[in-house]
């Protein structure tokens, strides 16, 4: 989309000077997240290492977790932090603290 960014945002382009142009919509973007991880997993032999990296060599599995796993994954980019934190004025709240990092979530320190 041309000019600033209306919404939450997957990527950003540029002019030389730094100024957004033009934005990827966040939905968008893990659309095109989960659509390149289906054509990995179909088109190399990326579908059968992991296959077997998760001890599932030679049995039958689909992409669909996969896909789905990584277009959630991108989802990060809707974090209000790193939106708010972004050089690009948007619909979100001011930056107030920065989050805890996530391993601090799930380990005791």
């Amino acid at each position: 989309m041309k000019g600033r960014p209306t919404g939450f945002w997957g990527k950003l382009e540029r002019d030389g000077s730094g100024v957004v142009t033009e934005w990827h919509p966040l939905p968008a973007h893990c659309a095109d997240v989960s659509a390149c991880t289906e054509a990995l997993l179909e088109r190399t032999v990326l579908r059968c290492r992991l296959a077997a990296l998760g001890g599932r060599a030679g049995r039958s599995s689909g992409t669909a977790p996969r896909r789905t796993t990584s277009g959630l994954f991108t989802r990060r980019a809707v974090d209000l932090w790193l939106q708010a934190h972004s050089p690009v004025d948007g619909p979100w709240p001011a930056p107030s603290r920065r989050p805890r990092p996530a391993h601090k979530l799930v380990c005791r320190a």
